[in-house]
């Protein structure tokens, strides 16, 4: 279950808000590469960003996960970190934690 609304002081939560049953990102004003992929995984959806022009496979994603296997949404983050140095190819493969 996604929550419509968050607290004012829930300052990573309030990046998504719920449109019907998608869940959207918001993010900053830059203008930045997304991917969103809600199909490779179950209850999982795979957010990556980088500079626009970016390759899928250069190590300069940064990428999370909205994990939704425990029925309430969870926010992890490749490698634990919201660095930019992931490859956005590999993002079914990597590491999330929060």
């Amino acid at each position: 279950m996604i929550r419509d609304t968050f607290s004012r002081d829930d300052a990573e939560l309030n990046k998504f808000a719920k449109m019907g049953d998608r869940l959207a990102v918001r993010t900053s004003s830059a203008e930045m590469a997304k991917i969103v992929d809600d199909k490779s995984t179950q209850d999982i959806t795979y957010v990556c960003r980088a500079s626009i022009g970016t390759p899928v496979d250069s190590p300069k994603w940064q990428i999370f996960i909205l994990d939704e296997t425990a029925g309430y949404l969870v926010i992890k983050w490749a490698d634990g970190d919201a660095k930019f140095d992931n490859k956005a190819s590999d993002r079914t493969t990597l590491t999330y934690s929060l």
